[in-house]
Order: structure tokens, then sequence, then C-alpha cells
């Protein structure tokens, strides 16, 4: 929440746009160290070619071969091993691929525009929201106390291990409606703003309604790919073929419905935090 100008004093360096002094610094963040950031590491351990075909799913539909190598290896990775040994942090344009949710501050007046995507079952909807900070030119802290990550067994098999790969899998199908957003969003980047750099909620909830509408034979085709690749792998990620094979249209169409639902819950958020800061905390439920 404080200006940019006035937080130079407390970083290592400043990589500012002359244009956004004045803007309200929006994040602060930094990355982690140890396993990957999605619990896929095994697929990359049994077929690092699958694993590459399979992550790759992920960019924007028409991406070269290359443009899917080179996003491939900076997925969910994080900052690496290296052990921490002195504070350095940068403020500027945030670099949100050195920046996870797990370990992040946003200032209160970015949730209080926008929400998070209400995607339920799908892993990364949430970094929407970094996406926007960057691309309406709003200032960020990129700092380098990293978490140590690590997964609890109960994500690697049975139940736990279906439930994670099928939200693994609804964020491969979210990026179909998703990408035509963050590509709108970083076209406009400045104009998100108001004139007291607020973001313009309602441009963000048109440009998430209108992809809404987005053929969906590229999701067809992502189903058929994880179907494929998990199949060759074998064993837990067969059967796991085998547990969405029957669920392909609903999947279908919860990844559109979840931006459908996130349009709407745009366009009700505003009003929504303004009746809050009129109700007390104090109430209880009988009350309400």
């Amino acid at each position: 929440g404080k200006r940019a100008v006035d937080a130079v004093p407390d970083v290592t360096r400043t990589r500012l746009d002359p244009a956004d002094i004045h803007k309200p610094v929006a994040m602060v963040g930094s990355s982690f160290v140890g396993e990957l950031s999605v619990d896929i590491g095994e697929i990359r351990e049994l077929d690092p070619a699958l694993y590459y075909e399979v992550v790759g799913l992920w960019a924007e539909e028409g991406a070269s071969a290359e443009e899917r190598r080179e996003l491939v290896d900076e997925s969910f990775v994080g900052a690496g091993t290296d052990p921490f040994t002195h504070d350095e942090s940068t403020l500027g344009t945030p670099d949100i691929w050195r920046i996870d949710m797990c370990n992040i501050g946003l200032d209160h007046e970015v949730y209080e525009r926008v929400p998070l995507p209400p995607a339920t079952s799908t892993i990364g909807s949430d970094y929407f929201l970094l996406h926007l900070v960057r691309d309406a030119t709003l200032p960020g802290v990129v700092h380098n106390r990293n978490i140590v990550n690590y997964y609890t067994p109960e994500r690697r098999t049975g139940p736990g291990f279906t439930a994670y790969q099928l939200r693994f899998t609804k964020f491969l199908l979210s990026m179909l409606y998703l990408y035509p957003v963050y590509t709108a969003m970083e076209g406009a980047r400045g104009a998100l703003l108001d004139e007291n750099h607020h973001v313009r909620a309602a441009t963000i909830g048109e440009l998430v309604g209108r992809s809404t509408g987005t053929d969906r034979a590229e999701n067809i085709r992502r189903l058929d790919v994880v179907d494929r690749c998990y199949r060759q792998l074998g064993g837990k990620y067969a059967e796991f073929a085998d547990h969405i094979r029957p669920l392909r249209e609903r999947l279908l169409d919860e990844a559109q419905a979840d931006m459908e639902d996130f349009a709407l819950l745009i366009e009700a958020w505003g009003p929504l935090v303004t009746a809050s800061r009129s109700e007390s905390p104090a109430r209880g439920v009988d009350d309400a």
C-alpha cells in the first residue's frame, strides 16, 4: 500500500518505470525451494518426454515447440536449491515467474477490487491476481526469502492422488479461458487502472466474460493427451485415466462454467465488499 517512491529506501535495488513511482506497491513476494510447486515430479522421473508433453499442455494454443519447452523448463521449479544467505529485494514491475502464491502478500486493495477466480478443485487459479498486478503496471517487490516446499504422502496415493491429479487436469483446462484474458490484460496495461491507480474491475469482468465463448476444441485435445500419456505411464496414472474418461463432458462444462461464475462474481464483488464494510463483525449467526 505504500507509494513506490516511498518504498525505495527499503529495498536492495529499484527498477521502477518513472511513470509508476506514485502508484501503490500492490505485491510483495518470493518463491520456494524444494519440490515442484505442483506435485508432478514423479511423472518427470518416470518419463521425462511424457512430462514435457503433459506440462506443455498449459501453454497457449498455437505456441511453438520451442516456446512449450521453455515454458516447461520454467514451470513449477521455484528458486532452485540455493540456501538463503542474505536479503535481496527488487522494487519494480514484478517478475511473476519468481513469485509463488505460497509466499506472497497482496495489498488489500487488489482483493477488494477483483476476487480470486471461484474455480473449485482447480490448482493455479489464484495466480490470476499476479497477472493482474503486473499487467495493470502496479509496482511490486520481489525478495529472496524463499520457503521450503514439500508434499505429504496423502497426495500421492489412493483418493488423495486421484483428487490432486483431477485438480491438475482442471488447471490445464482452465488455461483455454484464462489465456485470452491474460493476453488482453497485457495489451491494456496501464489502461486497467483509473486515475487514482485503482484496478478497473468492470474492465476485467468484461474480458473474463468474453473469454467464456472460446471454442472447446483445444480442451478436447488436452484431455486426449492426458488420457494417452497417463495410460503410457501405467499403474495409478492409467487408473486415473480410467477415472476421468467418463467425466470428460462434465470437466469441459465445468471449465467454462468456472469462468462464467468468475465474470458474475467480479460484477457482484464491489457491492459485496461495500456491504461487508457496513456490517458489524460482532454479529453472530443467530442475528444474521
